[in-house]
Formats: structure tokens, C-alpha cells, sequence
């Protein structure tokens, strides 16, 4: 359940959201009201009927939903939390630390280097009871003056562990999930070069075994003497920043939105920063706080939940703050083998089955990023970088092609979509 509330002695004006009404459900989930909460006094919480009767209710009665919705009014909302940026992840990972730990649980060394350098840091424990991993294995490292970046690296190298930037954290995972999680990215070129004669050097040093052109996952595209998109392994990537620094920048932090798949609200309420702390929480209510800390429309496809097996009451253990929304949702469901979706209307959470089940049509702006007789390049790019294996030419169900006035037509599935606006908006921000 969620961490328990303490002693509440507020007065309703010290309430940081609109006391408007809303469901109250009791801890069973059985029984529901309709109510205004008109105050909370000791370990008990006062609500206001819609006839004006009142009625109080012991704070422990109350769902871990609704026992969280009155935490959050007596210190800053989710909306108020400082947002984590990736760049700001980056200059924590450049910048020195200390490590010094003696047979200390994993999850204890993570928590202090979190509050250290200020980061979210989010340990993949999916990841690690798929390889037979513990959470709370023992860490002996004594480590100091090194870049956080290389320190981590010699600490958890030898538990067969490594980090990524994922979803606006540091993801602490299995080594085989830096190996195995193959990904684009958009560069900069620095400075005049021979473009291709570039591409060629970094297949030739970087992973030389894992290019297209020996049968191997990943991908360069050159797209203009200014921009080259790499599909590539972290661990690849990673190796392309430190040997190419004075050629190639990677593009980080843009701001992606999809109009014609979500709406302009539901895109503020994704990209607003959050903070969840639940531990052993069932989903449901997890769900009722994020729709009422947010006020945002979501729900549970529970059609798609019952078809795997799963019940909306599957328990939540998840601790993170200062990231969006949309990437707190993702890190979250994870564990669970559950994706988030969204159009218009609302926020649904669902299996990636279905999620995937549809195509969405989109049409993509391209102003700012080719001219158009380079544009047969930019769809070749995008078909051998984004989710190659979704796309019409090798079976897949989606298709991109030159749409009117000087746009492209995608027709793909929800969670591409997302990775096609990423990949357009970082080549738009690269060729500024």
C-alpha cells in the first residue's frame, strides 16, 4: 500500500488544488461516494455530499487512491515537481562522484547516488528476475573523482549490469539490454567533411559486426552534409560519442508532438512533470491518482488486461519524480507487460497486443528538414532506422510515402508513430 499519511491537522485553505467533488472509494473498493472533501482533521477526512450532508471516514478506510490524492494537497502537486531534462542527465554523468560501499544492497547504493546528483534513477527489476538477478544484490565498490558515466560503469560491470538514458532516467539493466536494445539517433555533424567517407570510419571502428552491410542490425544514414541518422545499440552509440566527439553531437531534449494522433491538452498533461510513490498498490488505484493528481482523462482497458490474464488490481511498486508523465506511465507499465496509448480523448492503458492491433494514419510537416528532391532519402531513413521490421517492404503493417504539400504520409501503429516524431523533430532541430 501506499506510505501512510501520518497525522493530517489542515484547515481546507491550506489545500494547494480546488477542493471540486469527486468519487471516494473505501479501501475494499466495494463502496463509492460522490463528494467535496470539505476537510481532513487527525486520522480522519470530512466529505461534503452533494445534498450538503457530511460524512467522516477514517483515513485507513480510504482506497491507497484516494489516501494519495490527500497527501499530494499538503505539498507541491505532480505538476510542481522541477523536470528532469536528458541534458541535464548528461552533465550529471560527466560530473565526478563518490562511491564508496561495503557489501551494500543495490537498491541502497541507487538511492544514494539519486539524491547525490539529483537524477531518477529507475532499476529495471523485469530485466533482472528474467536473468535471475537480485535487486538487492551486494555492492563493494570504493570509487572516487571519476565521472559518474565511468564510475557506474566499473561498478556494475561486474554484476553484469549497465546504464542507459531511457524514457528521461538513468535505467540501471542487464547487460543484455544494452545489447540487445537497438535504437536511432540523430547527430550533428560538426563540421565540413566528406559525409560518407564519415559513415564508412565509424562502421569501420564502432561495433564493426552489428552494421546492415554484414548482416547486422545497424544502420547509418547520411541525409545532408549536416545530419546523419545511426540506428545503433546504447553501448554503440555511447561508443560513437566518445570517438567522434569533434565530429558528431547527438540531438537530445526536443519537445515531440503528434496534433492529429493526441490532442494539444492531453500532450501538456503527458509532457508535465510527475511524482509516484507506490508500493504494492493495485493498478486501479494507481490509475484513479494519476487521473485526479493530473486531471487527466485515463482509463484501464480492461477487455485487453482480462485476454492475458491480468486484473486491474495486479499490484504497483514504483518510485520516481521530476520526469513527464508519458515516460513515467512507460517506466511503470513496464513491469507489468502493459504499454500506454492515446488519441483525442483520453489516456488508455492497454496490452502492447492492442495497442499495436491498429494503424493511425498521420500526416508529418516536413518544412525545415529536406528539400524535396532529397526526400526518397528521408524515407529510406526512416523505414531502416525506425522499427525496421514495421514497415511494408520486409511484411510489416506500415507505410510512409510523399503526401501533399510537402508532407509525409505514415500510416503506422501508436508506439512507431512516437518514434517517427521523435526522429523528424531531432533532424529538424539539427539542421537549425
Amino acid at each position: 500500500m501506499v506510505r501512510s499519511l501520518g497525522v493530517l491537522a489542515l484547515a481546507v485553505s491550506t489545500f494547494a488544488v480546488p477542493l471540486q467533488a469527486r468519487e471516494w472509494t473505501d479501501s475494499t473498493g466495494v463502496f463509492k461516494v460522490e463528494a467535496d472533501l470539505a476537510g481532513v482533521q487527525g486520522d480522519s477526512v470530512r466529505l461534503r455530499k452533494p445534498d450538503g450532508t457530511e460524512v467522516t471516514v477514517p483515513l485507513v478506510r480510504l482506497s491507497a487512491a484516494d489516501q494519495q490524492f490527500l497527501r499530494s494537497l499538503t505539498t507541491p502537486g505532480p505538476a510542481a515537481e522541477r523536470k528532469t531534462s536528458v541534458a541535464a542527465l548528461r552533465r550529471a554523468l560527466a560530473a565526478d562522484t563518490r562511491l564508496e560501499f561495503i557489501e551494500t544492497p543495490l537498491t541502497d547504493v541507487l538511492s544514494y547516488l539519486q539524491e547525490l546528483h539529483q537524477i531518477p534513477i529507475v532499476l529495471d527489476v523485469r530485466g533482472l528476475d528474467d536473468c535471475g538477478l537480485d535487486a538487492n544484490m551486494p555492492i563493494t565498490a570504493n570509487i572516487n573523482g571519476l565521472p559518474l558515466a565511468e564510475a557506474l560503469d566499473r561498478m556494475l560491470s561486474a554484476k553484469e549490469l549497465v546504464w542507459l538514458i531511457r524514457h528521461d532516467v538513468l535505467f540501471i539493466a542487464p547487460r543484455i539490454e544494452m545489447e540487445a536494445t537497438y535504437e536511432p539517433r540523430v547527430y550533428r555533424v560538426l563540421k565540413p567533411t566528406d559525409i560518407k567517407q564519415l559513415a564508412a570510419d565509424v562502421m569501420k571502428k564502432v561495433q564493426p559486426q552489428r552494421w546492415d552491410r554484414v548482416g547486422g542490425p545497424g544502420t547509418i544514414k547520411a541525409l545532408s552534409p549536416r545530419v546523419i541518422v545511426i540506428r545503433q545499440s546504447q553501448a554503440g552509440h555511447r561508443e560513437i560519442e566518445g570517438h567522434y566527439a569533434e565530429w558528431l553531437k547527438p540531438v537530445v531534449d526536443v519537445s515531440v508532438a503528434i496534433p492529429q494522433l493526441i490532442s494539444q491538452q492531453l500532450q501538456a498533461k503527458l509532457d508535465e512533470p510527475t511524482r509516484i510513490e507506490f508500493i504494492e498498490t493495485p493498478l486501479k488505484d494507481v490509475v484513479a491518482y494519476l487521473r485526479d493528481a493530473h486531471d487527466v482523462p485515463i482509463r484501464l482497458d480492461q477487455q485487453s488486461l482480462d485476454e492475458v490474464g491480468l486484473t486491474n488490481d495486479v499490484p504497483v511498486t514504483f518510485n520516481v519524480r521530476g520526469i513527464p508523465l508519458r515516460s513515467a506511465l512507460s517506466l511503470l507499465l513496464r513491469d507489468l507487460e502493459l504499454m500506454w496509448t492515446a488519441d483525442q480523448a483520453e489516456i488508455t492503458i492497454t496490452t502492447p497486443e492492442a495497442a499495436c492491433a491498429e494503424t493511425v494514419l498521420v500526416e508529418y510537416p516536413l518544412q525545415g528538414i529536406m528539400p524535396p528532391a532529397d526526400r526518397d532519402s528521408l524515407i529510406d531513413a526512416i523505414q531502416s532506422t525506425v522499427s525496421p521490421s514495421n514497415w511494408a517492404p520486409v511484411g510489416g503493417p506500415g507505410s510512409v510515402k510523399l503526401g501533399p504539400r510537402g508532407t509525409l504520409l505514415v500510416q503506422q501503429q501508436f508506439p512507431t508513430h512516437g518514434e517517427v516524431a521523435m526522429l523528424l523533430e531531432e533532424m529538424r532541430e539539427a539542421l537549425k
